[in-house]
């Protein structure tokens, strides 16, 4: 397991703890940054689990996708540049967090 994947491994098994739980779009917005594959992401979730971490139900993240990549079209059709997660968050009032956790859900719905 890369480094970077063993960290935020760590940092989602704290904020299970923290906060009682971690939802997939939680995983996956730690693990958006790292460029983590499908497997790697498989392995983060099996070894999240059997360390005691707790999944919670995610909100409808196929909606939250769709938001996400309007926003990101626009964007590009109004500035004629690639859209930023910070520009998506501004548009959609959404976290950046939840941006790229939507934006991961998209890359491994594409894999």
């Amino acid at each position: 397991m890369r480094d970077g994947i063993r960290r935020a491994l760590s940092e989602l098994l704290d904020k299970s703890a923290s906060d009682g739980g971690v939802s997939l779009d939680g995983v996956a917005a730690e693990l958006f940054p790292l460029d983590a594959t499908y497997d790697e992401t498989e392995e983060v979730i099996r070894l999240f689990e059997e360390s005691g971490g707790t999944l919670v139900p995610s909100i409808d993240g196929e909606a939250r996708l769709k938001e996400v990549l309007l926003a990101a079209r626009a964007i590009r059709s109004e500035s004629g540049a690639r859209a930023t997660v910070r520009a998506i968050a501004s548009r959609t009032a959404l976290s950046e967090e939840d941006v790229r956790a939507a934006l991961f859900r998209g890359q491994m719905r594409g894999r």
